[in-house]
């Protein structure tokens, strides 16, 4: 099972969007998929029509085993279910924080998911904190989505230090250039120096409406513009993470005909 998660500190990046991208296309090339919603606001959740049973809370992240699979629900998606947000997720890091081995919390519960996901894709918190540490650790990759502007990329190197400091292997977080709009110069020099850094995904996501109508209409993009800018982006930018996966010999192993996954 591997772990792709998206992250930025910064909100209005795209990183909800483009996590719900990344997944439906994980489980329509056949991989049992996982999209974990760590953001308490739920948006990635909101964009698949999932919301959280009553009893869902914080918990199911800080403990694992049959509550954290329990609370996983199945999308219309074959293959896809989801671990959908709670509004307790706001308390996770304080909650965390309070346990044993607070940096390894999502390690140690993501371990009951061995087995029965070949794909994990995780959207992350704004969190800069013991939350972003536990994401650091569980995953196998990790995107940062950056808008292109001098502000964004001043926010995005000192992210990238602070990730160093905390022991982060910086061969595992890749930045994509997120919501460029080329008709804008400006962004335009800016996405330059950004694909001059070292691990910058080629492909730039684009800001179109498409993009933007999937939280209206609450489904992948695919589904309703097949063929716009925004889609294509998104098939690209996948199959560069599918490469990035095999390289490391990470890729997520077996595909699957059905969406039987045993919970």
């Amino acid at each position: 099972m591997k772990v792709v998660s998206l992250y930025s500190p910064k909100g209005g990046v795209g990183k909800s969007t483009l996590s719900v991208q990344l997944a439906f296309l994980g489980a329509q090339k056949g991989y049992r998929t996982l999209l974990v919603d760590l953001d308490s606001l739920g948006s990635s959740s909101h964009c698949l029509h999932v919301k959280a049973r009553k009893d869902h809370d914080a918990s199911v992240l800080l403990e694992g085993g049959k509550q954290l699979l329990a609370s996983i629900q199945p999308t219309d998606v074959p293959l896809l279910h989801v671990l959908p947000s709670s509004s307790d997720y706001f308390a996770l890091s304080a909650l965390m924080a309070g346990k044993k081995h607070p940096k390894h919390r999502l390690e140690r519960s993501f371990s009951s998911l061995e087995g029965s996901y070949d794909l994990v894709v995780l959207d992350g918190s704004t969190a800069l904190d013991v939350l972003a540490e536990n994401l650091l650790n569980v995953s196998t990759l990790v995107i940062i989505p950056v808008i292109p502007t001098p502000l964004s990329v001043r926010a995005l190197e000192q992210v990238l230090a602070l990730m160093v400091a905390k022991g982060a292997s910086q061969e595992k977080i890749h930045p994509c250039v997120s919501l460029i709009d080329r008709r804008k110069r400006i962004q335009v020099q800016v996405a330059e120096s950004l694909h001059a850094m070292d691990g910058v995904f080629r492909t730039e996501i684009p800001s179109t409406a498409d993009l933007e109508k999937v939280a209206q209409l609450q489904e992948p993009v695919f589904l309703f513009h097949p063929n716009g800018r925004g889609a294509k982006a998104c098939r690209e930018l996948f199959d560069e993470v599918l490469v990035l996966l095999d390289a490391e010999g990470e890729r997520p192993s077996g595909e699957h005909e059905t969406n039987e996954v045993n919970l």
